[in-house]
């Protein structure tokens, strides 16, 4: 709890933000050989939605040879539910795959 109000990090977004950024890079690597539409289909789906977290909305784009997937989560605040959830933004770059 000091940690958190020393750094303005929440305990929560320490703990899977290892495991976020992996999926969506994840992704990233698996979608580089499909439609962008199929893509993000592709990805909502393999996003499972936790007690902690879920995925707002997933974007993919195909530009310059690259696949950039780009993640919005919301995430609950573990020790203080009364504060509802924050918003989280990440993404992800991978070498499209002709």
């Amino acid at each position: 709890m000091i940690r958190d109000l020393i750094c303005g990090i929440p305990t929560s977004l320490c703990c899977w933000y290892g495991s976020i950024q992996a999926h969506v890079k994840k992704v990233a690597r698996e979608v580089t050989t499909m439609g962008e539409k199929e893509a993000e289909k592709v990805g909502k789906k393999s996003f499972a939605d936790t007690d902690n977290y879920y995925l707002y909305d997933l974007e993919v784009k195909k530009d310059a040879g690259e696949v950039i997937v780009k993640a919005d989560l919301r995430i609950d605040y573990v020790f203080l539910p009364s504060l509802g959830s924050f918003s989280y933004e990440t993404e992800a770059r991978a070498p499209l795959v002709q």
